[in-house]
């Protein structure tokens, strides 16, 4: 078996494929394609293949930089297709794929603990993350479960009910974003709450690319609530066959009192669709640190926390890969200009 690249013209119906699996939406193109708008980075779609051709896995691989800067990192994948795989076998391919593309380092965060425990036990992959700046996926899902009806309001703590019940006293206007334009006012509450919160969002262009691309396969939905013309809350949703994640989102009340907020009525409508609209099992409502404020509100719908494999790294050039590491003090900007004038000086 070996790993091969993805043809661009079957990029996206891979979108549809990986429905059938339980995939993590980070390994999906859709979500991926919005990648190519920060880090210096691009993704790299491959698919393993027997003898016969036959498709057996599939991984997005996020390249970082150039040769001789090179990194790789699957967040969350590789998929599989067939219970018979050879996993240990796939991941052989996969070291052979990523030294035959000249990488630095290969770093894999694996979806399944079977496939993290694979990594545990090769010795040619370091417990170890090369690449700490970006994880790509967190280490804890916070994660809602399907519930009958009639359970899932119960299900939440009281403060959390008592907000939805306030919240329905205020005339909120809640629906999902359908345009592009309609997206980029969604995008003016996050930039006004990241420069009140000191924290920024990525580009425009990398939502809206996500967007575009994610309801073609009916995979991504934003969803609103507005008072008087306004938006004051909104949460943007990436899926995959299994799950709705809450990806981004932000709150802005302004002169409203904190308990007519409609933040826990929107997750509660957005619940309802991804367990009895769509037939998803999870809404991952996505973590944050104990600390914040944030993580209060979404313990407040009583999630489960998740713990989720973590990073190994399968080093190719140690000398390159301990200086990359070296840099990860600085910030992701100060990387990307690094790995850019390095780059420029080796293709002169």
């Amino acid at each position: 078996m070996k790993w091969v690249k993805i043809k661009k013209a079957e990029i996206n119906e891979w979108n549809e494929k990986l429905k059938a699996t339980h995939a993590s939406f980070f390994q999906y193109p859709y979500y991926a394609s919005g990648y190519t708008f920060f880090l210096f980075s691009k993704p790299l779609y491959i698919k393993l293949v027997n003898d016969q051709q036959q498709e057996l896995g599939y991984s997005c691989i996020l390249n970082v930089g150039a040769f001789p800067f090179k990194a790789g990192l699957i967040i969350r994948g590789p998929v599989f297709f067939k219970t018979n795989v050879d996993h240990r076998s796939s991941l052989i391919a996969l070291k052979k794929f990523a030294v035959k593309e000249r990488y630095t380092f290969l770093r894999v965060n694996a979806n399944e603990p079977a496939i993290e425990e694979l990594l545990n036990t090769d010795s040619e992959f370091e417990h170890k993350d090369y690449f700490p700046s970006y994880k790509g996926s967190q280490g804890i899902d916070l994660n809602i479960y399907y519930k009958p009806f009639d359970e899932l309001l119960k299900s939440f703590r009281t403060d959390c009910r008592n907000k939805i019940r306030f919240a329905n006293e205020k005339n909120y206007l809640f629906e999902k974003v359908k345009t592009s334009t309609d997206l980029e006012k969604v995008y003016d509450l996050f930039v006004g709450l990241g420069s009140k919160k000191k924290f920024s969002y990525r580009p425009l262009k990398s939502y809206t690319k996500i967007f575009k691309e994610g309801i073609k396969h009916e995979l991504c939905s934003v969803y609103t609530a507005s008072l008087d013309g306004r938006i004051i809350c909104a949460a943007f949703i990436v899926k995959d066959s299994q799950s709705f994640t809450y990806f981004s989102g932000a709150l802005e009340l302004q002169n409203i009192p904190a308990k007519y907020s409609p933040a826990n009525n929107l997750h509660y409508l957005i619940m309802q669709d991804c367990f009895y609209k769509e037939d998803r099992k999870i809404y991952n409502l996505s973590y944050s640190p104990r600390e914040s404020g944030v993580y209060m509100f979404k313990t407040s719908f009583r999630p489960e926390e998740i713990c989720k494999p973590g990073f190994y790294t399968y080093v190719i050039n140690r000398k390159i890969a301990e200086r990359i590491f070296s840099l990860q003090g600085k910030s992701i900007s100060a990387i990307r200009t690094k790995l850019r004038s390095i780059i420029k000086l080796f293709n002169k």
